[in-house]
């Protein structure tokens, strides 16, 4: 972890006394996540740079909420059980998921035990607000979940992890991109690695055949472990994870890294602390790791058929147009979200959202 510094030219200096090069995951690490001047850490970004789903209605956390408590009583209603969220931001979902099921299915909030997992100690007292009256945990970390049944929701987590990204060159190799400080103007750029074959391990066998000159591979290790984490202790120990997120189903070979800065696209190197870093979710691979674990998994839906399974319509008034519209030059987030279910493998009677027909 490099140490705090006074000036905006933070994470450029670390990088410069690192040796002049890091990963593209030690960039977005820092970028995110330091502690003084990461952006999840040195303010409260919903809102500014991005709005979320649960920003927009209250019926996006109560549709969810109530999905995950009919889940439950399919399990027998266990008592007690974690209800976990990742990356929970204002703590509006929770809220949401809370105050329906409450109404509901009483049962579901009395046997529930809070945990959110949470870096930001600004979103922590932000969260500490709106969950005002219930006893929540926080957790800075997925692997420190206590034990047992896990009903877990994951809205816009995955995209903000770290990735790799690594490019077949023109002479054919691979090679991983790198962030580096350019030596006449001490602005972060991009660079390539050298060819190094076992690089070309890390990439599927498929790709790694076929791919043209130019294609990139987009990895992501934390998300690896997490997903595996969370659909093992599910198979194992009985309950549901629903993860929500922007990306794709089949990988194009471009890079979805992104930056996003008060709405408007920014550069992925300018200002690292000040802008929303991101990158698509690899849905198929999630998929795969939750068959290796033993669980159940539902079909990749957009955003928009899980929440028409749900019984929320798009056409209500703006709000929902941005939940279940799928315009997103309109600002529409239905098409571009995806939506996958984690089950144990032995349920039989499944919710709407872990249709098997996308």
């Amino acid at each position: 972890m490099p140490p705090a510094a006074p000036d905006p030219d933070w994470l450029a200096r670390w990088i410069a006394h690192q040796g002049g090069v890091v990963r593209l995951d030690a960039f977005m690490r820092l970028a995110l996540s330091h502690p003084e001047y990461g952006y999840y850490c040195a303010a409260n970004p919903i809102g500014r740079d991005f709005v979320t789903a649960p920003e927009l209605s209250g019926l996006f956390g109560a549709a969810i909420g109530l999905a995950l408590a009919r889940l439950w009583q399919e399990q027998g209603c266990p008592s007690p059980f974690i209800l976990a969220e990742l990356g929970p931001g204002r703590g509006r979902l929770m809220a949401d998921m809370l105050a329906a099921t409450r109404a509901m299915v009483p049962g579901f909030v009395k046997a529930a035990h809070i945990h959110l997992v949470e870096i930001s100690p600004v979103l922590r007292d932000v969260q500490r607000q709106a969950l005002t009256g219930f006893n929540v945990v926080w957790h800075d970390t997925c692997a420190d979940l206590p034990d047992g049944p896990l009903w877990l929701v994951a809205n816009e987590f995955f995209d903000a992890l770290p990735i790799r990204q690594i490019l077949r060159g023109e002479d054919g190799a691979w090679r991983e991109r790198l962030v580096t400080v350019d030596s006449t103007t001490d602005a972060l750029s991009f660079a390539l690695g050298p060819a190094d074959p076992r690089l070309a391990l890390l990439v599927p066998e498929d790709i790694r055949a076929q791919a043209p000159i130019g294609w990139v591979v987009e990895l992501c290790p934390a998300a690896q472990s997490i997903a595996l984490d969370i659909a093992a202790r599910i198979a194992h120990k009985g309950g549901a994870a629903l993860i929500v997120d922007y990306g794709y189903t089949r990988p194009s070979g471009a890079s979805s890294l992104r930056a996003i800065h008060r709405g408007e696209h920014a550069d992925v190197l300018t200002a690292p602390g000040q802008t929303d870093i991101s990158a698509g979710v690899d849905f198929a691979a999630l998929t795969a790791l939750g068959q290796r674990s033993g669980a159940q998994t539902s079909a990749v839906l957009t955003q928009a058929k899980l929440l028409s399974n749900l019984g929320v319509q798009g056409d209500i008034h703006h709000a929902l147009r941005r939940l279940c519209g799928t315009d997103s030059q309109a600002g529409e987030m239905g098409g571009d979200m995806l939506a996958l279910a984690y089950l144990p493998s032995d349920l039989t009677r499944i919710d709407a959202f872990c249709t098997t027909k996308p």
